[in-house]
């Protein structure tokens, strides 16, 4: 996905900011803090939060999502191998099942 900054009137893509642009936008969120304290609106300042990058991915719920599918679409994932694999978008885990697994939660109602 390419994001796009608009800076100065130009468009720039966000990972090929020089050193200037970085200045540009720094100048602008300092500008907006002026603007909200010249036209006396309130100022929020919050608490910093420690922000993380964490997967909840799991083996139960790749499974629940997998029995979510129509069985004709589950039997078109079978690969080669004769498994069901997914691969996390996220954290890169990869989940292999094999299709009676799969299907056994679904005769269970789950």
């Amino acid at each position: 996905m390419q994001h796009l900054l608009h800076i100065g009137g130009i468009e720039r893509e966000e990972r090929h900011l020089d050193i200037e642009d970085r200045a540009v936008l720094i100048l602008h969120g300092v500008e907006a803090v002026h603007r909200t304290v010249r036209r006396r609106q309130r100022a929020r300042v919050f608490e910093p939060v420690t922000v993380y990058e964490a997967c909840r991915c799991s083996r139960e719920r790749v499974l629940s999502m997998l029995r979510g599918f129509a069985p004709a679409d589950r039997q078109a994932m079978i690969a080669d191998d004769g498994k069901l694999g997914v691969t996390c978008e996220f954290c890169s885990r990869r989940y292999s099942f094999d299709p009676a697994e799969v299907e056994e939660g679904q005769a269970a109602g789950q």
